[in-house]
């Protein structure tokens, strides 16, 4: 599990980008503590396009399946 968590931002949407790692089959991004419907694909990057407040989290979990 991988766990950002914001600390200082602008007041505008952008985009927050993450790695997916090419063994992370079927992993998951939460914003906030809910799942996102974001296309999280294995050996991908993912974006999140949003407002963000200070104290927002993003949670990257990784289930370790190999292929």
């Amino acid at each position: 599990m991988v766990k950002l968590t914001i600390e200082e931002c602008k007041e505008t949407a952008f985009d927050i980008i993450i790695r997916i790692p090419s063994w992370a089959i079927d992993s998951k991004i939460m914003v906030n503590g809910s799942e996102t419907n974001v296309a999280v694909t294995a050996g991908k990057y993912a974006t999140i396009n949003r407002i963000w407040k200070k104290g927002d989290t993003v949670v990257l979990e990784m289930p370790w399946k190999f292929k």
